[in-house]
């Protein structure tokens, strides 16, 4: 991972932040923060936990790195943009799959460098995923972005779902347009490839299930 424009500091109060979102094996969300240190000597400078106390590849959950997919908050302490850029290679043999946490939130995103069209059952599976007639009801994406003025917000959409099944699948918020046909936007090429979502699972006994996002390379 390499960038630009990243602040640095002694603590995780003053160096950006990385907060990653995940789940203990109780099943209670949070966030695992990473900041980056800097010091006058930069001898030290990189990723540490939140106590300063372990480089980022020293920590117990990062052996591997991060998992492909993974999804953070960035948080900025500098007032010009910084820019995160991430290397790698497609993965030519496996699918990925996520685990969804009944009745509450997770955080995902499309782990493949491809567009993602939401309705495109080649593309993903979305398991068991609960449906509704309205935007209350059924499971919802909810995507973080800004507009023209740098005002940052959630574009909201959800699964639609009736007796007959005739019309089921993503839509935007109101339900009035399928996810492709949302006007003034360029969904019908699909969610930019990485781009994160929260995912608002509705199942009323908090039964999680299960995401997978077919290779393209496959």
């Amino acid at each position: 991972m390499s960038g630009s424009n990243w602040n640095g500091g002694e603590t995780s109060n003053d160096g950006d932040q990385l907060q990653v979102w995940g789940y203990n094996a109780q099943g209670i969300g949070g966030y695992t923060i990473y900041y980056y240190y800097t010091d006058d000597s930069h001898e030290w400078d990189g990723w540490y936990d939140d106590s300063g106390s372990f480089y980022f590849d020293d920590c117990e959950e990062n052996a591997e790195g991060l998992d492909v997919g993974w999804n953070a908050w960035y948080l900025s302490r500098g007032k010009t943009n910084p820019t995160v850029t991430m290397a790698g290679a497609i993965a030519t043999e496996n699918d990925v799959s996520f685990t969804v946490y009944g009745g509450g939130y997770s955080l995902l995103s499309n782990p493949f460098p491809v567009r993602l069209k939401l309705n495109d059952a080649t593309q993903v599976d979305w398991g068991a995923i609960h449906g509704g007639e309205t935007s209350n009801d059924g499971d919802q994406i909810q995507v973080w972005g800004f507009n023209e003025k740098g005002i940052g917000g959630y574009t909201i959409y959800y699964y639609y779902s009736d007796e007959s099944h005739e019309w089921d699948g993503w839509y935007d918020d109101s339900g009035s347009y399928y996810f492709e046909d949302v006007p003034e936007t360029d969904n019908a090429n699909g969610l930019k490839a990485g781009e994160a979502f929260w995912y608002l699972s509705r199942d009323a006994k908090g039964t999680n299930h299960t995401i997978k996002f077919f290779n393209p390379t496959k």
